[in-house]
Order: C-alpha cells, then sequence, then structure tokens
C-alpha cells in the first residue's frame, strides 16, 4: 500500500514538472518572438498585445474576443504602430497610427458574461478600425495592462472611454431570483431526498409473552395483538424518539425498552402516558452517566435482573442492571468479539450472540448472578480459512488529526487482536463471507438465524436444530433487506423496511405469510405514500434546479450575444 503511495506521488511530481517545462516553452518562445520581431526600441516603448480581426468581432461570439493573433505594440509621442506576424512567423504586418488616430477603450457593463477591455483605433489615413487587447507573456488578456496601456496612449492621441452593452434592467432582477430559487429548490430537494431515504417501514418487531406484538418505522411505534390486529399506534418523535432506534424489548404491553440510535441510550417508554426517558445511569445529571455508539442490540435478563448488549462500534458484550448501570464488559478470549450484533437469551439461560464480522454465532455461559461471561460455544457460518476480520482493540489510541486517522486507516493492514492489543495473524479468505445478523431460539429450541452476504444484503433465513446442526433455508416470497426478526408463540416475525410488510413463518409447517390486518396494512400503506411523495418531491426539485441552471445559462448566453452584437455594430465615425 505504501508503494501505491509513492507510485501516486512520483506521478504527481512528474506530471507538475511535465506542466512548468510546458510553460516555460511558451515563455521561451515568446521571447524569442520578441527579439526577433520586435527588438527593443530605445525610442518606443512597446507592449504585448493580441490583435482581434474585425470578422472575428462580427461573429457574434464573446469567445472570439478570446482567439487574438500575438502581437507588439510600439509607441512614443510622435506615432503608433502595431507589429503582427504572419505566414508562419515568416513575414511581419505593420499597422502605423499618427498622432490624430482615434483611441477607445471599450469596457463592457456585464456581471454575467466576462469580456476582457478592448482597445480601439482608428487609423485616421485609411479610415479603417483595429482592435487590440494587452495580453500577459503567455498570450492571454490582462485587463489590468489593456487599462494601463490605455492610459499610456491616451497622453499621445485623442482618446475616450466607452462603456456599452448594459443589460436591461429586468435582466439583472431575473437572474437573482433565478439563483436564489434554484438554491432554495435544491435545499428542499435534498431534504425531501434524505427524509425519503431515511423513512422506511418495520425495521424491528417484537412478540411479548402475552403473543402483543410490537414493530416500529422510523417516526411510528405499532401496537397489535396476536392475530395482527391493530391496537394503537404511537408517534416516536413525540415519545422523544427524534431518529429511530436499533432494537426494543417489550417488558409488558405497556413498558417497552428502545434503544435510541441518537443518543446511544436504552429508553424507558411508558405507552400509557407515552413517553420515554433514558435509564437513569444514561441520564446526563447522573455522576455515572455514559452512553453507547449508536448501535446497541439488547436482551432484557428478568430472573437476574439484567439487561445485556452488544456494543458493536466497540465489539463488546455489555452486562447492564434495569437502571442502566455498567456491572460487566468483555470482548471474549481467543478470537474477540468483531461488530456483535443480535443477541438472545436460550431456554437453556446462554446467551448467544450473531458476531457478525466473524462470522459466526458465539455462545457464552454465566454463573447464577448472570455474570462471569464466558465464551462457551462457537458455530462458524463460514469455510476454513477464516476470513480476516477488521476490528482493533477498543483501548488502542487514535490520531487526534483527522486527517492522519484517514491515511493511517487507508495504510493499515485489518486484522485482528488479542485481549493484550497484539496482532493475531489471520488468513484471508476471499469468498464465503456470511455475516449473521441476529439470532433467536422458539419454543421447539430451533435456533433461527438470519444472515446477509458481503454487502449486508439480509436476504438468508436459516433454521438449525438445538445443536447447531441440520441447517435448513427458509424460502419465502420477498427474500430482500430482512431487517429484524422476533419469535412469536407459533410463528416467526420478520420485518421487511422496504417492502412496508412484516412476514410471518408458522412454526408449524413453515409456510409463509403477511401479518396484519388491514388496518395495519393500511396505515402502512399511507406512510410507504408519504415516502412515495417525499421521493416525487426530490426528483421534481432536482428537475426543477437543473431547469433554473439551463433558465441562467441561457440568460448568460443571451447576454453574451448581445454584447458581441453592440461590439460588432460601434462605428467610430458615429461618436458624438
Amino acid at each position: 500500500m505504501f508503494e501505491a503511495f509513492i507510485y501516486i506521488i512520483g506521478f504527481l511530481l512528474i506530471l507538475i514538472l511535465s506542466v512548468i517545462v510546458y510553460l516555460a516553452e511558451i515563455w521561451r518562445r515568446q521571447r524569442n518572438w520578441l527579439k526577433k520581431f520586435a527588438p527593443d526600441s530605445p525610442d518606443m516603448q512597446q507592449c504585448t498585445v493580441g490583435y482581434i480581426t474585425q470578422n472575428n468581432i462580427a461573429q457574434e461570439h464573446p469567445k472570439a474576443i478570446r482567439d487574438t493573433i500575438p502581437g507588439i505594440l510600439q509607441y512614443d509621442q510622435n506615432q503608433i504602430r502595431c507589429l503582427i506576424p504572419y505566414d508562419e512567423g515568416r513575414e511581419v504586418k505593420t499597422f502605423e497610427f499618427d498622432r490624430q488616430s482615434h483611441l477607445a477603450l471599450l469596457t463592457v457593463q456585464s456581471w454575467i458574461a466576462q469580456f476582457p477591455p478592448l482597445l480601439r483605433l482608428l487609423n485616421s489615413e485609411e479610415n479603417q478600425t483595429y482592435y487590440f487587447v494587452a495580453t500577459n507573456t503567455f498570450g492571454f488578456p490582462d485587463t489590468r495592462k489593456t487599462q494601463q496601456l490605455f492610459q499610456k496612449l491616451a497622453s499621445h492621441v485623442p482618446s475616450r472611454h466607452h462603456h456599452y452593452g448594459q443589460s436591461p434592467r429586468w435582466v439583472t432582477p431575473m437572474v437573482i431570483f433565478t439563483l436564489v430559487a434554484t438554491v432554495c429548490i435544491v435545499g428542499s430537494a435534498f431534504y425531501s431526498g434524505s427524509q425519503a431515504a431515511l423513512s422506511e417501514g418495520p425495521g424491528f418487531v417484537e412478540v411479548t409473552n402475552s403473543g402483543d406484538v410490537f414493530t416500529t418505522t422510523r417516526h411510528s411505534l405499532y401496537h397489535l395483538d396476536a392475530q395482527g390486529n391493530l391496537q394503537n399506534r404511537y408517534s416516536l418523535p413525540e415519545m422523544g424518539i427524534k431518529e429511530g432506534i436499533t432494537d426494543l424489548h417489550a417488558l409488558n404491553r405497556n413498558q417497552l425498552l428502545l434503544a435510541d440510535w441518537q443518543t446511544g441510550t436504552i429508553q424507558l417508554c411508558q405507552l400509557n402516558q407515552p413517553t420515554c426517558n433514558p435509564l437513569p445511569a444514561f441520564q446526563g445529571n447522573s455522576s455515572e452517566a455514559w452512553q453507547f455508539q449508536r448501535a446497541i442490540k439488547f436482551v432484557v435478563d428478568r430472573k437476574n435482573s439484567l439487561i445485556y448488549a452488544t456494543n458493536t462500534a466497540q465489539h463488546s458484550l455489555v452486562a447492564l442492571t434495569l437502571d442502566g448501570n455498567k456491572v460487566e464488559q468483555t470482548r471474549g478470549q481467543n478470537t474477540l468479539l468483531c461488530y456483535p450484533n443480535g443477541i438472545t437469551l436460550s431456554r437453556q439461560g446462554k446467551l448467544a450472540i450473531a458476531d457478525s464480522n466473524n462470522f459466526r454465532i458465539l455462545t457464552w455461559s454465566r454463573n447464577r448472578q448472570g455474570l462471569a461471561l464466558t465464551p462457551d460455544q462457537q458455530v462458524d457460518l463460514v469455510q476454513s480459512p477464516r476470513p480476516q476480520t477488521e476490528c482493533t482493540p477498543q483501548d488502542k489510541p487514535k490520531a487526534d488529526n483527522p486527517i492522519q486517522r484517514h491515511l493511517n486507516a487507508f495504510f493499515s493492514v485489518p486484522q485482528e487482536y488479542d485481549l493484550q492489543g497484539n496482532p493475531i495473524s489471520l488468513p484471508v479468505a476471499e469468498e464465503g463471507r456470511v455475516f449473521p445478523t441476529f439470532v433467536e431460539q422458539d419454543y421447539l429450541s430451533f435456533w433461527w438465524v438470519l444472515i446477509g452476504d458481503r454487502s449486508f444484503s439480509r436476504d438468508n433465513v436459516l433454521r438449525f436444530d438445538a445443536n447447531w446442526e441440520n441447517p435448513l433455508r427458509i424460502n419465502f416470497p420477498d427474500q430482500k433487506d430482512i431487517a429484524h426478526m422476533a419469535i412469536g408463540t407459533n410463528q416467526v416475525l420478520l420485518a421487511l423496511p422496504e417492502h412496508y410488510l412484516i412476514r410471518s413463518i408458522s412454526l408449524d409447517d413453515l409456510s409463509v405469510r403477511s401479518f396484519g390486518k388491514e388496518d395495519f396494512q393500511q396505515a402502512l400503506q399511507e406512510e410507504q405514500q408519504s415516502k412515495w411523495l417525499l421521493q416525487v418531491f426530490y426528483y421534481a426539485g432536482i428537475l426543477i434546479a437543473g431547469l433554473g441552471a439551463l433558465l441562467l445559462l441561457v440568460l448568460a448566453l443571451w447576454e453574451q450575444r448581445q454584447k458581441a452584437i453592440a461590439l460588432a455594430r460601434l462605428d467610430p465615425t458615429l461618436e458624438n
């Protein structure tokens, strides 16, 4: 990786050096031309200019003003002459002007179209008009030099300064209005697009011991009975959950524990009020207040009055009291946890964790108090050799500079670490990565695992027997975007947020059907329609913004054309 970085730096240095050599060559040729065709004269001053032919100006295109023929303008108190090379530099054409010639500086009044100021010289003898623009060493128009050259020439010949091409009064307000409207529409479009992207159907589902079902969308919490009849609907923002959740657990039909993604806390929600408040240990007025790093999955052990949570971002398993106080935290032994996700309690009282980036299900034993968490059994969901993981020790120091952190992450080799923070060498498997995301056990002791592929598309549900053998893949119509699952008395419920559906798998015959009666389905359809409207606003806003940008372009091109026309029609014989 470091060698690739050196190659990139070397390539950029060679590119920069090539540009410098190219510009130096242009400068050298320009200087040679000056010495060859316009040697320094002790009697006359001179300036590099670009000569603009009359027919180029008459093309009514502003770019023609920049398409100049390089030349030298020499002048003193008696005469002005211009040397223009042609015929591939073998001959020089000379224009001579006497003290009776007329000089004008033409300046465009426009803030859309950028025209360089032009020098217009009228040869009184030939009654011919010539246009010039002062240029720098590389031949590009130089506004400052043009104005300085006009001031020097004006002391020798009659001169005037002309401002032309003033825009109609309606152009400026029109441009400002279009620009402001375009910016506002783009902002509204991106806001609608972000809200549409965040809006989703049922993302999490939970079943109580009595069979009541709770499920959440981004902004709503739904309460259904065991048959799928809608009992109540709650607004999560009004309850204090602003940015969605990462897990939920029902204590009873009136109390829920929600993992708040925005605050990294576990909230106790009273549905009879309805409000949600962080557990005492997560509240800011507590001396031991703390929070998770966004992603939380948890399960409640009522027997020992404990909460077990996977702190995904810190690759750890945390044991908490029901007040949220941290009792124990561990990453395990040997191959440590790496982005753990779903967690559940087995019928034998063991913890089971979907250790996603280690491609395994890991069970944990506990003592009678529910503590002394120790890895017990590992169920691999990937064939050997095991893929290389990308976890770092929890206490590994990070650079304060964000740029340095990104560079370190880019050039560092992903690897696993032991308890002492020493790297463990693991072989890399290019294929076969299977990420378990959630794990549950039903009343028949069958294990249910929700897994995803390399892109975390959760499209596989596997069922194992009690000994983690005889895996069976469940086939059902919507095998994409399964976000969560929960075990009921006689069914497994799957949340499909993109489809705005909840699927039910019967534990008796593994048949699949939609869950929820008509009133619940209608509520989900209303949310789906709201997302569709946000998407319409987004695409319509982008389209209107594009039309606004096109209108600005048309106005700019129109004004440029008007300036070019005005310039082409300037006739020095009509000056007043």
